[in-house]
């Protein structure tokens, strides 16, 4: 912990967040991230000195100097005021933590597009089993389809079950799913 202020001694902390920005930025360029992807942001978390609640503020990148210090006083206490409507201006702040995130930007990943459905979803169909789906213990018999074998747009009418690789989508009587080109099933009342 130090007291921050414009006179305050910078280069040790100057040389810490050097240190980290520059540890995460081999991180990533390790990782196969260019210098273009990578964004870094730096907060600290400051208190006035006999607090035991810390804000955490966003700080701008770059050398600190007596003018950037003043500027991060100036959010602190601003930011101080957001969170407990005061601020202590002649109180000095204290520097509690750094941290240093150093972010890899990535393209958005692009969503499966599923062809369309061709004809109906008989030929989706595994067979069936009798199921229970209410308290009355009425065993209904209820068709099985492989949701592999769909194409977007497929409808399928409860009561059924669909079965995926990684899930099975159990629907009731008076619902029915829809299969989006996404690959994500959309339940609603049946019509």
């Amino acid at each position: 912990m130090m007291i921050l202020a414009p006179d305050v001694e910078l280069q040790s902390l100057n040389a810490k967040l050097q240190e980290l920005e520059e540890q995460g930025v081999q991180k990533l360029l390790e990782d196969g991230f260019t210098d273009e992807d990578i964004t870094i942001e730096r907060t600290m978390e400051m208190r006035y000195v006999g607090q035991v609640h810390e804000c955490n503020v966003l700080i701008p990148n770059g050398k600190l100097d007596a003018d950037s210090v003043s500027t991060i006083l100036e959010l602190f206490h601003h930011r101080h005021r957001e969170l407990y409507t005061y601020d202590e201006r002649d109180s000095h702040v204290e520097l509690v933590n750094i941290e240093v995130s150093v972010i890899g930007k990535i393209s958005k990943p692009k969503l499966p597009s599923l062809v369309p459905q061709e004809g109906d979803i008989s030929n989706a169909k595994t067979g069936s089993r009798e199921m229970l789906f209410d308290q009355s213990y009425d065993w209904i018999d209820t068709p099985i389809y492989d949701g592999e074998k769909f194409g977007a747009g497929a409808l399928v009418t409860g009561p059924a079950l669909i079965q995926e690789p990684t899930t099975t989508v159990v629907i009731k009587n008076g619902w029915q799913a829809e299969l989006h080109e996404t690959g994500t099933y959309k339940l609603t009342r049946a019509a």
